[in-house]
């Protein structure tokens, strides 16, 4: 203002250096810039370590494999970094590392991704399911993904994987008014118990009880944080297992 009145001493003046001082005064603040972060190594690197699980990496082809990654990298980036991935299934994967990081800067778009590439990749025909989901469980706890939400993306991916064997499959007459989706879900179910699709309800409730003992957090007073949400997310899916099993069957 008194830069204004020095001007010509009238009111147009004083107007005039009362905006002029606001503009002087006032601090503008630009808003920082996310930064945007590329996590494709990250995930394959997650991927190596899945597939370092005994009975998952063993039992997969070396085509499913490349299928998950270009389905998920695409064509250009996989061929040049295929070699490299399979280098990393030779090393320790630093998975604390990776994870604080995805956990920290990536998306929950970005996160879903990765859950959708380990499933993608390990979800195959032969692979110990147990070990595979207890091993996406973990990395999913440390990157700050909920159970409700890893079982959202396992579905996903588990009937699109459905919905394209039956494609495959369909031509035999016996497949035609087979009820698909509730035998992969009753398999499924006998595979996270340890059983054969043929137990019957003594043996099934026996792997219950077993497996929730062996879970729960009373019977690991010891575990860590990290380990509880671990030991939660397998007690879960043996629940959800045997209470899909006692309802196809219609077991009380």
């Amino acid at each position: 203002m008194v830069f204004g009145l020095l001007l010509d001493f009238e009111l147009r003046g004083a107007i005039v250096g009362f905006i002029i001082g606001c503009f002087m005064d006032t601090e503008y603040v630009f808003p920082e810039k996310k930064e945007k972060r590329d996590f494709r190594v990250s995930f394959m690197m997650l991927g190596a370590f899945v597939m370092q699980t005994p009975g998952v990496g063993s039992k997969l082809s070396s085509n499913v494999v490349r299928s998950a990654l270009v389905n998920t990298f695409g064509e250009t980036y996989t061929q040049r970094r295929l070699s490299f991935f399979y280098e990393l299934l030779r090393q320790r994967i630093q998975v604390e590392a990776i994870c604080g990081q995805i956990q920290q800067y990536a998306s929950v778009g970005e996160k879903n991704t990765l859950l959708r590439f380990l499933f993608e990749l390990g979800e195959q025909p032969g692979v110990n399911k147990e070990n595979l989901h207890h091993s996406i469980n973990y990395l999913a706890a440390r990157i700050g993904v909920p159970f409700e939400t890893v079982q959202q993306v396992y579905n996903t991916v588990k009937g699109k994987m459905r919905d394209q064997q039956y494609s495959e499959e369909q031509t035999y007459e016996e497949q035609a008014h087979r009820p698909e989706q509730e035998f992969n879900s009753l398999s499924s179910s006998f595979t996270t118990l340890g059983l054969a699709s043929t137990a019957n309800e003594k043996e099934v409730k026996r792997a219950y009880y077993r497996l929730a003992k062996k879970f729960h957090p009373d019977s690991n007073p010891q575990a860590s944080a990290d380990e509880k949400k671990l030991l939660e997310s397998k007690l879960r899916l043996v629940i959800e297992a045997y209470e899909r099993i006692c309802e196809v069957k219609n077991w009380k």
